[in-house]
């Protein structure tokens, strides 16, 4: 797990990763428009909890209080939007 999470950190942002500190708060509107545009591309992964800016850091998030109810509510959208969404995950530290 520790590999993982390190191999995660050293990653860089793009068309596919995506980071952002959101210690405390992240509206799900926005949420949904990364988690859009990272599927569209391909697939990816949103990660909260991490600084964005290098070096990165992990610094825990308390945005969302249940992440599943979050992911639930993408795949809700996902479902009623006409955009293609082929993956795309949320990633919280």
């Amino acid at each position: 797990m520790i590999e993982q999470l390190e191999k995660v950190v050293d990653s860089h942002e793009g068309e596919h990763c995506e980071f952002k500190e959101a210690k405390n708060n992240y509206y799900f509107e926005t949420l949904a428009k990364y988690c859009a545009s990272l599927a569209n591309e391909g697939g990816g992964d949103f990660i909260l909890g991490v600084t964005d800016k290098r070096p990165r850091r992990i610094v825990g998030t308390q945005a969302f209080n249940q992440p599943e109810r979050k992911q639930a509510g993408l795949i809700q959208l996902k479902k009623r939007r006409s955009a293609i969404w082929r993956n795309a995950t949320l990633i919280t530290y």
